[in-house]
């Protein structure tokens, strides 16, 4: 009778184990959807405040490229809002062409216009998406919407945050 016992306390504990380690799992799983769903919202409404209130400077037309003085402001405006929002920010023109951004210079940054937040945020409205960034080297949120000043600016505002906290 005592190696049943045994067997079956053992059965349990290992059961229980299971258990323990699947909720684990579940709740880890659970947490970071929540706290990338609540980046996300909140990065939304740093985008809407800053269309209603940041000053556009015209960008000129969507074929010809942007001026120096033009990446010059944005770039630091966005370097301004990115330490202010804590995040990195990104103006993007319409055909993809980055105009500014608090991390990198728009000079040596690709066209964006084929990025997942971008094409989203065309078609949807807003556009996000979680990938590697090869520019800051970690997994980081991107949520990006249109925006349209007449006569100033017609594109992107896409800013990104890391997940690193959240992954650890």
């Amino acid at each position: 009778m005592k190696p049943f016992r045994i067997r079956l306390t053992i059965i349990i504990m290992v059961l229980l184990a299971v258990l323990g380690l699947a909720a684990a799992f579940t709740m880890a799983h659970i947490y970071r959807n929540s706290h990338e769903q609540t980046l996300e919202e909140n990065m939304l409404r740093e985008i809407r405040l800053l269309e209603t209130t940041f000053t556009f400077e015209p960008v000129g037309n969507t074929n010809e490229a942007p001026s120096s003085d033009i990446l010059s402001y944005y770039s630091r405006e966005a370097l301004q809002i990115g330490r202010l929002t804590d995040s990195r920010v990104t103006f993007i023109k319409k055909d993809g062409t980055v105009i500014g951004d608090s991390e990198s210079d728009p000079r040596t940054m690709n066209n964006h216009a084929s990025r997942e937040e971008i094409v989203a945020a065309a078609r949807d409205g807003v556009g996000s998406s979680v990938r590697y960034s090869s520019t800051l080297k970690e997994n980081m949120l991107y949520v990006a919407a249109p925006v349209q000043k007449a006569g100033q600016f017609d594109g992107y505002i896409r800013l990104s945050m890391s997940l690193v906290a959240v992954e650890d």
